[in-house]
């Protein structure tokens, strides 16, 4: 599997997992999550969402097992569509180093998960392929 960059990651965190006695999938999981923060800090959309939740805790060491990146959005609509259709194109910036995670924007969906709420959520998922 060495030798690209999936497969270099892929080892690389395997490794990091035995040495630091996580479970693997935490470590594929939060690198994942990372790859969409990497696409998203070169985006254009970059200013217009802030993260919060258990990745933003990560960032201060504090960290708690995660499957997902909270953020909130600033002036956007609060639009299911309109919010796919912003992940979406963040799933599609292509990183300068390539970190061996492949987006599938096409793949993704979005959905509302909280409409009784002050303010109604929005919930986009993607796929991932590590290959």
């Amino acid at each position: 599997m060495r030798g690209t960059p999936s497969g270099d990651a892929y080892l690389d965190l395997q490794n990091e997992a035995r040495r630091s006695r996580r479970p693997s999938q935490e470590l594929f999981q939060l690198y994942v999550l990372e790859g969409f923060l990497a696409r998203l800090s070169v985006s254009a959309l970059r200013d217009r969402f802030v993260l919060k939740g258990g990745v933003l805790l990560a960032a201060f060491d504090s960290r708690r097992p995660t499957k997902d990146v909270d953020l909130a959005g600033l002036d956007i609509p609060n639009d299911t569509e309109a919010v796919l259709a912003l992940v979406r194109g963040v799933l599609a910036v292509i990183p300068a180093l390539d970190d061996g995670v492949e987006f599938t924007p096409e793949t993704s969906w979005a959905e509302v998960i909280r409409e009784a709420d002050d303010y109604s959520t929005r919930q986009a998922r993607r796929s991932t392929d590590g290959s």
